[in-house]
């Protein structure tokens, strides 16, 4: 079964163009207001289960850093998400405060692929 995941990376971010506010974004938020079921549940579960890293752009980082810290919840998917390491993608972000993530800048980003 094909899993968003390539080399233990786990990707969360936008690649739908839209505004780079979410707020702004009239389908921004959409993910809360849809029941996955039982199934959908256990394979977003398992997809983070089995990933090593986190890689996040600055708008889904700052969201989700807002948000995890404070989640608490009886299978597990709050401290995996709090407990791994999260590499950021941005040329603005220079000091987290999300345990364990660290930022990439693009152009630094742009450099390693091309080595």
């Amino acid at each position: 079964m094909g899993r968003n995941r390539r080399n233990g990376v786990r990707v969360a971010g936008r690649s739908d163009g839209g505004p780079r506010r979410s707020e702004s974004y009239e389908h921004g938020g959409w993910s809360f207001q849809v029941s996955r079921g039982d199934e959908g549940d256990k394979f977003k579960l398992d997809e983070l289960v089995e990933a090593d890293v986190q890689l996040l752009g600055r708008v889904t980082y700052q969201g989700f850093a807002k948000a995890w810290p404070s989640i608490t919840d009886e299978h597990g998917f709050a401290e995996k998400m709090n407990s791994m390491p999260k590499y950021v993608v941005s040329s603005t972000l220079t000091d987290p405060e999300w345990q364990r993530t660290r930022p990439s800048s693009a152009a630094t980003s742009q450099k390693r692929s091309r080595s």
